[in-house]
């Protein structure tokens, strides 16, 4: 029970050293003063835990699909390269430009008194005029076409890389589900678990109140319990971690 004991102080000097070295890394990450004081909430709430989803796998995806950045991005990117290769294809056509405008002129002599006032000549010399020009790309057509080309394969790999991202958001998605239900599932077992494992261990604490049982009984007994709510905590985080990336994923805010 000595030795135990040891081992039982050297874990929990261990864990709170991990511990206060997580919490650094966390004030780090938020920017937050090291000399201040971090209150953290640590507790679980019934009605954070153990909600089934409403939407299925497919429609998560669809949501994902209409609000993620990174497709966003991709579509856009796609867009935009199309356009550039449509530009490009233009540039080949003969284009027809049309000017119009209206001129005018105002002269005076230094030594002349008897000029003309500004708004008469102003009026008197005024001229309108219109123009057609057009341009056919004889010359530059080799370079057009190459350009055509390259902005052709742009807005290929555009489309490649838009479709690669909407199949792998639809993967990430179909993962996030699947891990969510598979958390929400492990958290019931584990609630059935720690029950019976706390009722295991009441009975053999109570024959080792009677002289029925061995410490060592009631040991292995507090440490198959206190094993089975750490693994039913870590399963409700880890859900809760799941729940938040599907809503992500749907397009709600993660605050």
């Amino acid at each position: 029970m000595e030795a135990q004991r040891a081992a039982d102080d050297y874990e929990l000097t261990r864990q709170q050293s991990e511990l206060n070295t997580a919490l650094l890394t966390l004030k780090q990450e938020m920017n937050y003063p090291m000399d201040d004081e971090l209150q953290l909430d640590t507790t679980l709430t019934a009605d954070l835990l153990l909600a089934p989803s409403p939407y299925d796998a497919q429609e998560v995806s669809r949501l994902a699909l209409e609000h993620n950045p990174g497709v966003m991005q991709a579509a856009y990117a796609e867009r935009s390269a199309k356009n550039t290769w449509r530009s490009a294809k233009g540039r080949l056509v003969p284009s027809i430009s049309i000017e119009t405008g209206i001129s005018t002129t105002y002269y005076k002599t230094l030594h002349n008194p008897n000029a003309a006032p500004f708004r008469t000549q102003f009026k008197n010399n005024e001229g309108e005029y219109i123009g057609i020009s057009l341009s056919i790309p004889l010359f530059s057509r080799f370079s057009t076409l190459s350009n055509i080309r390259r902005a052709r394969n742009e807005y290929r790999i555009a489309q490649e890389k838009h479709n690669a991202q909407r199949e792998e958001l639809r993967k990430l998605v179909e993962q996030a589900v699947f891990d969510r239900e598979s958390y929400l599932k492990q958290s019931i077992q584990m609630e059935k678990k720690v029950e019976s494992d706390s009722l295991a261990y009441q009975l053999v604490k109570r024959q080792y109140e009677e002289g029925l049982s061995n410490p060592v009984e009631v040991q292995t007994n507090a440490a198959s319990l206190l094993q089975s709510r750490a693994t039913l905590l870590q399963s409700q985080l880890m859900y809760l971690l799941k729940d938040k990336l599907v809503n992500y994923y749907r397009g709600e805010s993660l605050y």
